[in-house]
C-alpha cells in the first residue's frame, strides 16, 4: 500500500481500522488516513488504479450512513425494494439508502432456498427458481446494496401502485432505444439489441463487477486463455460466468485444445442449469414476448450466452430462448450474418462451402428486404466482395454501409486498389450523423471513408452533434480534446428521430437525463484512457464516490484499453480491489462476504 503520509502508517486495512475504531470509537481517524493516501495515490496515473479504486469505495463505503433500522450489515430488514438506486430514480414504495456501491453476500443463509424471507431479488425482480446454488440475505454494509442488476422500480407482489410504475419505465426505456437506434448503425442484430441496455446510473443499467469480470474474460479468451479462465472463475453470477465460459469453448477449439473445451463446456452446461429464473412483478410476462425480455437479467444472460456459443452450438442457442419469440428473432438474425460471413471466408479461401452456410446466405441473398436492414447489409457486403453486385438494401445508411464495408473488406482481402473516396451520398440524413460516423470508424484505416469523414466532421460541428464527434474522435477523425474538456451538454441528441410525426419521447415525471460522463458514453472512457490516463483515473475516483455501476461501466467501456495500458493482470487487480474495499468497510463484528457484486473472493483474500 502507499504510504499515507504518517511514518508509522503504511497498510490501509480491516486490522488497522478496528485498532483505531476500537481506540477512539468512530472511523474519522481512519477516514483521513484514506483522503491522504487517495491524495498521494491520484498522482501515479493508471498504474495506480487499483489502489484508487481500493481507496475510493473504502472513502464512499466508510462516509455512506447505514439507513435507519437496518441491521448490522446495514440491510433494513423490511427493505423490499431496490437498494441500489438513486433518490432521483426511484419511484413510489421504494426505500434507498443514500450510496449505491458493489453489493455483498454474508456467508449465512436464512431459509431452504438461501433467500432471506423478505429479500425480493435485486431491484424487485422475483426469483421463481434460485436453483441449488440459492443466493443469501443481501447484506449491504456501508457499500450499498442489490446485486449490480439494478433493474427498474418494482416492488414485490401484493403491494399496490408498481405496476404502473414499471409499464412507465418500461415505454420510456423503449422510446429512448428506439430514438437511440434510429440515429446508429449497428453491424449485428445483437449489437442492435444489446443498445436497449440503460446507462449507468440510470435504473435498467446492467453494470457490475461479476459483468466487468466478464468483459476482461471475454477479451483476454483468444490471446491469454489462462488468465481468462482464471477471471471466469472468479464470477460467481451464473449468467455472466456461462457467457465467459462460452468464450473459453470458442478459445478451446481455435487453440485445438480439447481439454480446456471440455472444461469450459462443462462449466457452462452446470452453470446454465443453475442460473436463477426471475419472474415479471405481477406476474406480467407478455414482456418476455418482446424485445424488452432483454431487460430481464435470466433472459439477457441466455441471449448473450446464446450469441456467445454461435459459431460452435446453434442448437443451443435455439433451446436457451425457447418462449422468447422476439430474442430468437433478433438470435436467428445474428445467425445468419455469422454463417454469411462463414460461407464468405469459405470462399475466399477457395474451400467447398458448408451446405448450410451457403443455403443460409443464399435465403437472405433471393430476399434481402424480407432480412432486415442489418442482415441485408452483412450479406450485401459479403456478396460484393465475392464480386456480385450489391444486394438492395432498404435502409440507405445501411446500403452505403455495406458498399464501403465490401470494398474496404477487398482492399484488404484481396489487394483491390481501387482506395478512391466513396462519395458522398446525394440524400445526407442529417439526424443519422452517428450512423454516418459508426461507417466511418468500422472502416477507419482506408481512404474510402476520408470524404464521408470529412462531412461528417462538418455537419457534427456545426450541428454540435456530440455523439457523432465522439464515434469519429474514437476511429482518428476529430479532435477529442474539445470533447473531453466540456461533458456538459445532454447526452441524446434532441431532434426528432423517426421522421414526420415523430416527437422527443415522453418522460415519466420525475425522469432525470444522466449528463454526459465516461460512464454512459462509451467512446469518452476510451478516449480518456487512451488520450488523458491520469484524468481518467479521477474520474474512476470521482464516479466511485457517487455511484459504483458509473465507476463499473466507466472500466468495461475501456477494457481494451486498460489491457494495453497494464496488461492482462489489470482485471484482478480491480477485482482485488473492490473485494478488499468492501471487506474493510464492512461492520466490525461482520464475517467477511462470501460474493462481492457477482463475484468471489480470490483464494486467501483478506482486506
Amino acid at each position: 500500500m502507499t504510504a499515507t503520509g504518517e511514518p508509522d502508517v503504511t497498510v490501509l486495512d480491516r486490522r488497522l481500522r478496528l485498532a483505531l475504531l476500537d481506540r477512539t470509537g468512530s472511523d474519522v481517524r481512519f477516514v483521513g488516513l484514506v483522503d491522504q493516501a487517495l491524495t498521494s495515490a491520484l498522482q501515479t496515473g493508471t498504474a495506480g488504479l487499483p489502489h484508487v479504486l481500493y481507496l475510493s469505495l473504502l472513502r464512499a463505503g466508510l462516509s455512506s450512513p447505514a439507513p435507519n433500522g437496518s441491521e448490522p450489515g446495514g440491510q433494513n430488514p423490511s427493505d423490499t425494494g431496490p437498494s441500489s438506486r438513486h433518490r432521483s430514480e426511484t419511484g413510489p414504495s421504494v426505500q434507498v439508502p443514500s450510496y449505491t456501491g458493489p453489493s455483498v453476500q454474508g456467508p449465512s443463509y436464512t431459509g431452504p432456498s438461501g433467500r432471506h424471507p423478505d429479500d425480493t431479488g435485486p431491484s424487485g425482480w422475483h426469483p421463481s427458481n434460485t436453483g441449488p446454488n440459492g443466493v443469501g440475505p443481501r447484506q449491504a454494509g456501508l457499500i450499498g446494496g442489490g446485486r449490480g442488476w439494478r433493474l427498474l422500480p418494482f416492488a414485490p407482489e401484493g403491494v399496490p401502485a408498481p405496476g404502473d410504475e414499471l409499464e412507465a419505465c418500461l415505454r420510456e426505456i423503449r422510446a429512448q432505444w428506439s430514438a437511440h437506434t434510429a440515429r446508429h448503425l449497428y453491424p449485428t442484430p445483437a449489437e442492435w439489441l444489446q443498445a436497449l441496455l440503460p446507462p449507468a446510473p440510470l435504473a435498467g443499467n446492467p453494470y457490475s463487477l461479476a459483468r466487468l469480470m466478464r468483459v476482461f474474460a471475454v477479451h483476454l479468451a483468444p490471446t491469454d486463455c489462462g488468465t481468462a479462465a482464471s477471471l471466469a472463475d472468479l464470477i460467481e453470477d451464473p449468467g455472466e460466468a456461462a457467457i465467459a465460459q462460452g468464450a473459453l469453448v470458442g478459445a478451446g477449439l481455435a487453440a485445438h485444445d480439447l481439454d480446456r473445451e471440455e472444461r469450459a463446456w462443462s462449466r457452462q452446461r452446470h452453470l446454465l442449469t443453475r442460473m436463477p429464473s426471475w419472474s415479471w412483478p405481477g406476474g406480467r410476462d407478455v414482456h418476455d414476448r418482446d424485445v424488452l425480455a432483454y431487460l430481464r437479467p435470466d433472459h439477457r444472460a441466455r441471449f448473450d450466452t446464446a450469441v456467445g456459443v454461435l459459431p460452435f452450438s446453434t442448437g443451443l442457442g435455439h433451446a436457451l430462448l425457447t418462449g422468447l419469440p422476439a430474442l430468437s428473432e433478433v438470435h436467428r438474425g445474428a445467425y445468419a450474418c455469422h454463417r454469411s460471413a462463414v460461407y464468405t471466408e469459405q470462399r475466399l479461401c477457395g474451400r467447398r462451402p458448408d451446405p448450410e452456410a451457403a443455403a443460409v446466405h443464399d435465403e437472405v441473398r433471393r430476399d434481402p428486404m424480407a432480412a432486415g436492414p442489418i442482415v441485408a447489409a452483412v450479406v450485401s457486403a459479403n456478396e460484393q466482395v465475392l464480386g456480385a453486385a450489391e444486394l438492395p438494401v432498404g435502409d440507405p445508411v445501411y446500403r452505403l454501409y455495406a458498399r464501403i464495408t465490401a470494398r474496404t473488406t477487398r482492399a484488404h482481402r484481396l489487394g483491390a486498389d481501387d482506395l478512391a473516396p466513396e462519395p458522398v451520398p446525394a440524400v445526407f440524413d442529417l439526424r443519422r450523423l452517428p450512423a454516418y460516423a459508426e461507417i466511418v470508424r468500422r472502416n477507419a484505416d482506408t481512404p474510402i471513408v476520408a470524404a464521408l469523414a470529412a462531412r461528417v466532421r462538418a455537419e457534427a460541428i456545426a450541428r454540435d452533434d456530440r455523439e457523432a464527434l465522439l464515434i469519429l474522435a474514437d476511429a482518428g477523425y476529430a479532435d477529442p480534446d474539445p470533447l473531453l474538456d466540456e461533458p456538459t451538454r445532454p447526452r441524446r441528441h434532441r431532434e426528432p428521430f423517426g421522421g414526420p410525426g415523430h416527437a422527443e419521447p415522453k418522460r415519466r415525471p420525475g425522469h432525470v437525463e444522466p449528463k454526459p460522463s465516461p460512464g454512459n458514453e462509451p467512446e469518452m472512457s476510451i478516449l480518456l484512457f487512451r488520450h488523458r490516463p491520469d484524468e481518467a483515473v479521477r474520474r474512476v475516483a470521482a464516479a466511485v464516490s457517487a455511484d459504483w455501476t458509473v465507476a463499473a461501466a466507466m472500466l468495461e467501456h475501456a477494457a481494451a484499453e486498460l489491457l494495453a495500458l497494464a496488461g492482462p493482470r489489470i482485471a484482478h487487480d480491480l477485482h482485488d480491489a473492490v473485494v478488499r474495499a468492501v471487506a474493510c468497510a464492512a461492520p466490525p463484528c461482520a464475517a467477511p462476504p462470501t460474493v462481492v457484486d457477482g463475484t468471489h473472493p480470490p483464494s486467501g483474500a483478506s482486506a
